[in-house]
């Protein structure tokens, strides 16, 4: 290492001396710079400055001592390289170790300053360093064309005589004298015309296109990316400005910078959009905040936006970039070389080397005259001393030219059985081979690796010169390692034989083509790729079936395929191949693999090609663009952007690729929550994870490699800690299921070592609408941030579950409405509805719950308030749920296309908040009517007394399972003589509300405490209280035929087939709805429709139903709900169909639902404490699943909690489980709810 200062007077020369004695042995490179050089400059003589310090710089061994300043020409350089400058002073020789050749490279070849710049430096005659004035130009004095003025800084500075200059010399003369600035207003903007950096213009007297028109016309093209980002801002002001609408947001025709990136096209659609622009004059507001604006970035604007008392600062800043600029003159820029140097200046693009060569040639003659005698050698480079023999010099010189950039010679740094070099016809073959994991294993050689390297050298003749790549045969080379490097003769972890890289094709989507490539999906993939990546997660985390990058992997061929055939300046980019790193990587899914797998794809097609090769200041940019399909369909998507390392050409730094895998994903902030955080060790040998990954790229499997690419040893692949990084996020742990990711860019900033410990943290800052998280995914060594992924989830695989009867309270719901303004209007439409449909007010109801009202002169009443009659509590509670449901949808949180199911009431509920089959007003109607007619249907005595009760068992406390309760019930009710029937099958084994007659169930009472005592079980039977109608019995079954009728009347006529088709589960069969004849006999199979009998008895009608699939649901729907009041809720079989990843009944598919979400009170979570308990059965055991009350826990449900880990150091942090899954709340004592109609 090494640290170079560039000090100009004594004293800064001593401080130097000082520093580099306390850093020895550090090479210090002290760079002496006298008053003679260009651009700013001292007043101090190189001659002084060495006289007085030159003792001490030498007594300080690792002090490499360099000279500038006036040295223009190579015999004054000879001067000192060889010390003899001090003769004239009396002194020995004082020989220095380098000089600096700045002025004289002005013109070179290499050198990116202009034409005209390059022949107005070779016409300036510049001054003598040995004149009377010893070469000094003075301040403001003009001498061989050259004149010292002063930059913006008020310092000295050197430069070229022209029109530049001469506005230099006049806006110092100005300053900061705002009186002079107005008064000479016309004289400052005459001069300025004549540079680089002319004045905008008075802004007041122009109309709105002038001034869009001025910026483009000054700016364009865009030497910096922030004059674009301005000029996008000044664009949408102006449409802001001139847009007809005085109030809210205005559309703009600009949403992006991007669009704007033609400046004169962006202008003529302003024009086009906004023809007032052309006689509209600019406001003084705008013209006042015109300045701002050209001030917000810190790279200054190429003109003068405004003449004030800072017109020193806006002329002078960032003026020397434009002598590099063809679009200027050489009479409008500041050119600074040295006054004494630029006389040596004689010719225009010499190459650089052939300068360097004249001031070499210069010091060996002035050494030869001097009597020191030169030693023949085959190069005068080598490893710290000239190289003897053509072989030595090839193995020791420290540097090999690689298509114009130094890189270090491999052979000098890896032992010599490493490297052969075999002569060709036009030089020499570096041929470095490769160690491999294979290395020791007698069958090795039939392992794939990359395991060699071939580097094509031209020998050159010159001395001093370095080996050079064979360009011509470079590329070849570069195409074989490529090919080793994507597997080329492999078979790949998915069985394919990589036979060849796919050949580019003619495309529409790149110049350079496009690929095509197949990979087979196989089964195993995603297990082989985990055994790679994720296990190095702790055993804790369950790991998911696959992570996206495994779909990476494969695709390798055609991603390498599309690289090698970008081209820049008619040479393949490859040629850096060795320098690339890979930038970031973006991966987008329309399936998880696992669901492309359940749809029977078995191959995945890819079609690959270069997006973009930019240019940036961290090196060329290669972006490779791949779409993945199977059978014609879309299935996702990758980009991958490669940094070819020392190719930078240009001056803005890399963009960022877009995030969530480029996805165009509508997304809400939230808080931000730490889901997890888990430590990792990066493996100590990456060849098992090239073999699942299919890259090869030997920098990450050789150490050989890694030190020819300038490492110590190989670098942990990037893709590795991605994919590792995907686990992390995906894992089940503590039975809490991970996200499925559908869309991930993860941006690479920093290398993993082997061995490394990197520090995973998974974190949640956003949702997405309709369902799903955003991620931001960090990885650390040492709490140094070394990558970073966004990444978006898929939806979780929903169930929406809605309660019955049993849950209502005084108030309930109604706190909401001031949170949404969706449940707010259905509160407001379900009250105005019940107002003048029925007679009484909904929310008054809710609010107030009298014990006593009259609705169309029908008097009600019940001593705990009406809210808890059967009629009310439905509309109540169907205003709650569709509420609820609405703000969820509002807010962006509902997920389309879920499962649904409602527990009795809960039926209408979510097929009218959830499935929107009827609007509100219309299920208010069904349930008020339903309500109505199930206690209508029951005999009562005199006083109003029914014959029916209805209990809660739990057959599990007296060793009944859920197999036998059914015989059970029947047995008592047989002996008794008297009615009885389950009608809710809620918990399996555990819970059931079983209708009777008052004997009856006292006969069931009476039996099971008595079993319960010998079992030594808990109280086996409960009363439900309030309730004297035996819903969900057979004993209503003479009202079906009535409600069918009411239903008829006010379903709608067509219900499209979509919203229930697989989706929702029906309490009646207990299976997903679906218009097939298997699922109409599951009705008939339970009970005596007439309707279903006919479409499945009568010939041809079926199949005449089906041509019209909207009247057949409806017809289905009707069946379903009619004769659902009358039948037991089969709450049971519904929740195993709703969790079951396999069959949940023969012929009954299981929906592998991994979140449950209750629509109802947080105060009575019903159907979220049965599926949590559910899930705690055997058959469960293998389930993940988090089950919520969109009430109680609405901080989850709406992505607002906020969880923090608090120890930094902790390697693994279980995540906290949602309270419902963690601890399921025990069932009441008397679950009314549970039981309910």
């Amino acid at each position: 290492p090494y640290v170079a200062f560039k000090p100009g007077t004594v004293d800064q020369i001593r401080k130097v001396i000082a520093i580099a004695r306390e850093t020895d042995p550090i090479k210090v490179i002290v760079q002496v710079e006298d008053g003679h050089s260009g651009g700013h400059h001292s007043w101090e003589d190189l001659s002084d400055l060495l006289l007085a310090t030159y003792a001490q710089l030498r007594a300080q061994s690792n002090i490499v001592l360099t000279v500038g300043g006036g040295i223009g020409t190579p015999e004054r350089a000879a001067d000192f390289l060889t010390g003899d400058w001090s003769a004239r002073y009396g002194r020995p020789p004082m020989p220095v170790d380098g000089v600096l050749v700045g002025t004289a490279a002005m013109t070179t070849k290499e050198a990116h300053t202009t034409k005209a710049v390059k022949e107005l430096l070779v016409a300036t005659p510049g001054v003598p360093d040995n004149d009377e004035l010893g070469g000094w130009v003075g301040e403001g004095v003009t001498r061989g064309g050259m004149t010292s003025g002063l930059s913006h800084l008020r310092a000295d500075m050197h430069e070229v005589t022209n029109a530049a200059a001469a506005a230099a010399r006049i806006i110092a003369e100005i300053g900061s004298d705002g009186a002079q600035v107005r008064t000479r207003k016309d004289e400052i903007v005459e001069i300025l015309s004549h540079t680089a950096k002319p004045y905008f213009g008075d802004l007041e007297e122009m109309t709105y296109e002038a001034w869009v028109r001025r910026f483009a016309d000054l700016s364009y093209p865009w030497v910096d990316p922030t004059w674009q980002i301005r000029y996008h801002d000044l664009l949408q002001r102006v449409e802001a400005r001139l847009a007809p609408v005085d109030h809210g947001e205005v559309e703009t025709l600009f949403p992006t910078v991007e669009d704007v990136a033609d400046a004169h096209a962006a202008a003529d659609r302003l024009m086009a959009a906004y023809p007032n622009a052309a006689t509209t004059h600019v406001t003084p507001i705008d013209a006042a905040w015109f300045p701002a604006l050209c001030r917000s970035y810190p790279k200054p604007m190429p003109f003068v936006p405004i003449l004030d008392d800072d017109l020193i600062r806006w002329w002078g800043q960032d003026c020397l970039w434009q002598a590099q600029d063809e679009r200027y003159t050489a009479d409008q820029v500041r050119i600074i070389p040295g006054p004494v140097s630029v006389a040596g200046i004689d010719r225009v693009d010499a190459p650089v080397a052939s300068l360097l060569g004249r001031f070499e040639a210069a010091a060996a003659e002035r050494l030869a005259a001097s009597g020191a005698v030169a030693t023949p050698v085959a190069s005068r480079l080598g490893n710290g001393k000239p190289a003897a023999t053509r072989e030595e010099w090839l193995r020791k010189v420290p540097f090999i030219s690689w298509t114009g950039h130094l890189m270090t010679n491999p052979a000098s740094i890896l032992d010599e059985e490493r490297v052969s070099l075999n002569p060709t016809d036009t030089g020499v073959d570096m041929v470095i081979h490769l160690d491999t994991a294979w290395d020791n294993d007698p069958r090795g050689s039939e392992k794939h690796a990359v395991r060699e390297l071939v580097f094509p050298l031209v020998l050159s003749g010159e001395d001093g010169a370095v080996p050079v790549i064979d360009e011509a045969k470079l590329p070849q080379h570069m195409y074989a390692m490529l090919a080793a490097t994507a597997g080329v003769t492999s078979v790949s972890v998915a069985g394919d034989t990589v036979e060849a890289l796919p050949v580019m094709v003619p495309s529409s989507k790149s110049v350079f083509g496009e690929a095509h490539y197949s990979f087979t999906l196989a089964p195993t993939l995603g297990f082989d790729h985990a055994e790679a990546t994720g296990a190095a997660l702790p055993a804790s985390y369950e790991l998911a079936a696959w992570a996206p990058d495994a779909l990476l992997g494969p695709a390798w061929p055609a991603i390498y395929a599309a690289l090698g055939s970008a081209i820049h300046n008619d040479y393949p980019v490859i040629e850096g191949l060795l320098n690339a790193v890979h930038l970031d990587h973006s991966i987008t899914l329309e399936y998880t693999p696992k669901q492309m797998l359940e749809r029977g794809i078995t191959t995945i097609d890819v079609t690959s090609h270069v997006a973009a090769v930019d240019e940036s200041s961290s090196g060329r940019i290669v972006t490779v663009a791949l779409e993945l399909t199977s059978n014609g369909e879309y299935v996702g998507s990758t980009q991958e952007r490669f940094a070819i390392r020392g190719r930078a050409t240009g001056n803005r730094a890399p963009s960022e690729a877009a995030p969530f895998g480029g996805a165009n994903v509508k997304g809400v902030d939230t808080p931000r929550s730490v889901l997890r955080r888990v430590s990792v060790k990066a493996p100590d040998d990456m060849t098992p994870f090239a073999i699942v990954s299919g890259d090869y790229n030997p920098i990450h499997t050789s150490y050989a490699a890694a030190k020819v690419a300038g490492m110590d040893a190989p670098l942990v692949h990037g893709m590795w800690l991605s994919a590792t990084a995907q686990h992390a996020a995906e894992a089940s742990v503590a039975g809490q299921g991970g996200a499925q990711i559908a869309g991930w860019t993860y941006y690479m900033y920093g290398t993993v070592d082997l061995n490394d410990e990197v520090e995973i943290t998974v974190e949640r800052v956003g949702r997405v609408v309709g369902g799903g998280l955003s991620l931001e995914v960090t990885c650390r060594i040492n709490k140094q941030v070394v990558s970073r992924a966004s990444a978006y989830t898929f939806a979780p695989k929903v169930a929406y579950v809605y309660p019955g009867q049993g849950i209502q309270s005084a108030g309930m719901g109604l706190d909401e409405r001031t949170k949404s303004k969706a449940v707010d209007e259905v509160w407001r439409r379900a009250d105005a509805h019940t107002r003048s449909a029925m007679g009484f007010s909904i929310l008054a109801i809710v609010r107030d719950n009298p014990t006593e009202i009259v609705a169309r002169g029908v008097t009600y009443r019940h001593p705990e308030g009406v809210l808890n009659l059967t009629q009310f509590t439905q509309v109540a509670l169907a205003t709650l749920a569709i509420g609820q449901t609405a703000r969820m949808r509002e807010e962006g949180v509902l997920v389309p296309g879920a499962a649904f199911a409602g527990h009795s009431l809960g039926e209408y509920d979510a097929l009218a908040a959830y499935a929107e089959v009827f609007p509100l007003e219309i299920v208010l109607d069904l349930v008020f009517q339903r309500g109505s007619t199930m206690h209508s249907l029951v005999p009562r005595d005199e006083k109003g007394r029914s014959n029916y009760r209805m209990g809660a068992l739990r057959p599990n406390q007296f060793g009944i399972d859920d197999a036998h309760v059914v015989d059970y019930v029947e047995s008592i009710a047989q002996a008794s003589g008297e009615f009885l029937q389950i009608v809710n099958f809620n918990l399996a084994g555990q819970q059931y509300a079983v209708a009777g007659t008052v004997a009856g169930l006292k006969a069931l009472e009476e039996d099971a405490t008595k079993r319960a005592a010998e079992h030594g079980g808990k109280r086996p039977f409960m009363y439900v209280p309030g309730i004297d109608v035996p819903f969900h019995s057979t004993v209503l079954r003479s009202g079906v035929a009535d409600f069918r009728t009411k239903l008829d009347e006010r379903i709608p006529a067509e219900i499209d087939p979509a919203k229930l088709v697989g989706r929702y589960i029906p309490n009646l069969v207990a299976r997903p709805f679906e218009l097939t004849r298997e699922f109409a006999q599951s009705i008939l199979d339970v009970v005596p429709s007439d309707t279903v009998r006919e479409l499945l008895e009568t010939e041809g009608a079926w199949d005449a139903a089906l041509a019209n699939p909207g009247v057949l649901t409806r017809t289905l729907l009707i069946e379903l709900l009619c004769w659902q009041f009358a039948s037991p809720v089969r709450w049971i079989e519904t929740q195993r169909v709703l969790l079951s990843t396999e069959e949940a009944a023969p012929g009954v598919p299981g929906l592998g639902v991994n979140q449950v979400i209750e629509v109802g009170l947080g105060a009575a979570p019903t159907l979220a404490n049965l599926a949590s308990r559910t899930l705690l059965a055997p058959e469960f055991a293998l389930s993940r699943g988090d089950v919520f009350n969109v009430q109680r826990d609405e901080p989850r449900v709406y992505a607002t909690d906020v969880a923090v880990i608090e120890d930094e150091e902790d390697e693994e942090i279980t995540p906290a489980a949602p309270a419902a899954a963690a601890a399921p709340s025990p069932a009441p004592a008397a679950p009314a709810a549970e039981a309910a109609p």
